[in-house]
């Protein structure tokens, strides 16, 4: 990961994320479709915002740093908290304005004049660090030596009529705020298929197509990979939005995995099955581990 290239480059967080923007559902939910935003108009924040030039716009661009905040993934060691970077964390590459410009559409300077004017004193809707700070265990985000704070209820994925919910009675997250659409997995039976060794039913844990059809295919795209490094590689695509649904999917997926440094790619991997409660093997690496996905 990067985490400051050049002087310029500064990290952004949403200041009071979690008690602004989560309520006591959306903290136990992995990934939200939506976001609750204050809806007051009287403070002095909002007034200053749209009384600079082009207030309209960056009122807008504040709208949408919220909404690209609240997708970041919620898990076991990885809290939402605001920050405006790539995996959601302080130490993940940051989002600077040349990004955002790009990801929306915008000029850049004008969303560089508009992430200025939400740190700004007066404002305080943001903050600029210039290096990492130092996690809050108080906010939710994992202590200095990675342990989540006692007393912090684990993120879990909505169930199926909770989705269902939303996606046929059309009900909006202010009629019913326990209802979110989200994509999550079965913890436990990752863990399980990785100990019995049984690729299908990682594959089916995952929520990839498992039709008895297909079952050869993803056979021969796990070929010579060991399930620790599917599994990885699954969580993976799933932290970056991208989520593997058919045989095709994993072999891109791996071809990209395969792209990143070899100290990195261990160190990633060690760090997402740590977080799924699987006992990573060493060198994940390796194709020879032993424990055979065909």
């Amino acid at each position: 990961r990067r985490v400051k290239i050049m002087d310029e480059i500064q990290i952004y967080q949403v200041s009071n994320w979690n008690d602004r923007f989560e309520n006591s559902r959306s903290r136990e939910i992995e990934v939200c479709s939506w976001v609750g935003i204050p809806n007051k108009h009287h403070g002095t924040g909002l007034t200053r915002i749209l009384a600079s030039p082009e207030g309209m716009a960056k009122y807008g661009l504040w709208c949408l740093i919220v909404q690209a905040c609240s997708r970041q993934m919620s898990t076991v060691a990885i809290r939402r908290n605001g920050w405006l970077t790539d995996d959601g964390l302080p130490t993940g590459h940051p989002w600077d304005a040349d990004d955002l410009a790009l990801r929306w559409r915008q000029p850049v300077n004008l969303v560089q004049e508009g992430l200025d004017l939400f740190c700004s004193p007066r404002i305080a809707w943001m903050q600029a660090y210039d290096q990492v700070p130092i996690a809050n265990p108080t906010d939710g985000s994992p202590s200095a030596d990675g342990r989540q704070p006692a007393g912090i209820r684990l993120p879990r994925r909505a169930s199926r009529r909770e989705e269902k919910g939303t996606e046929v009675h059309g009900t909006s997250p202010t009629s019913t705020p326990a209802i979110f659409r989200v994509q999550g997995v079965d913890e436990e039976r990752i863990r399980q298929a990785v100990a019995d060794g049984d690729l299908v039913a990682l594959v089916h844990a995952f929520g990839a197509n498992v039709a008895t059809d297909r079952r050869h295919e993803w056979a021969r795209e796990a070929d010579h990979a060991t399930l620790h490094e599917i599994a990885a590689i699954f969580a993976w695509k799933r932290i970056q939005r991208d989520l593997v649904r058919e045989p095709s999917g994993l072999r891109q997926a791996r071809e990209h995995w395969k792209l990143l440094p070899k100290d990195e790619r261990h160190a990633l991997a060690v760090s997402i099955l740590t977080n799924y409660g699987i006992e990573p093997p060493a060198p994940l690496a390796s194709p020879t581990l032993g424990d055979s996905v065909a």
